[in-house]
Order: C-alpha cells, then sequence, then structure tokens
C-alpha cells in the first residue's frame, strides 16, 4: 500500500524549487543524435505496463494491440 494516498501529498519538487539547468551542445563532426526528447522512447513501455497491471495481458511488441 503506498504512503500517500493522493499525488498531492508527495513532496515533489515544484519548478521554483529546482536549480537551473543549462544545455550545452556541443560541435561534433560525428553524426547527429542525442539531442531528443527523453519522454518519447519510454512511453510505450509505461503503456504497455499499465495494460499489464489492469488486464493482467503482457504486450510485447508495437503497435500495442488488446485483440
Amino acid at each position: 500500500m503506498p504512503d500517500q494516498p493522493n499525488l498531492d501529498a508527495l513532496a515533489l519538487p515544484r519548478l521554483k524549487d529546482v536549480p537551473e539547468i543549462e544545455i550545452v551542445l556541443i560541435r561534433s563532426n560525428g553524426t547527429p543524435g542525442g539531442v531528443a526528447e527523453l519522454a518519447v522512447p519510454v512511453a510505450a513501455p509505461a503503456i504497455a505496463n499499465a495494460i499489464f497491471s489492469a488486464t493482467g495481458k503482457r504486450l510485447r511488441s508495437l503497435p500495442l494491440k488488446l485483440a
């Protein structure tokens, strides 16, 4: 059982509490890469895990299909 019943009970940092973040792009002769949204690659596994939690059915390939 979780310690906090709702998200508002969590002591999550707010934007004003987070230190300034500086992003520096480094010039390189290598192929482009590494500058992207981190949330994109983890979205499908997170949704698949949520479906498994709700239905008990493990989906292991994309696109996700329940049929």
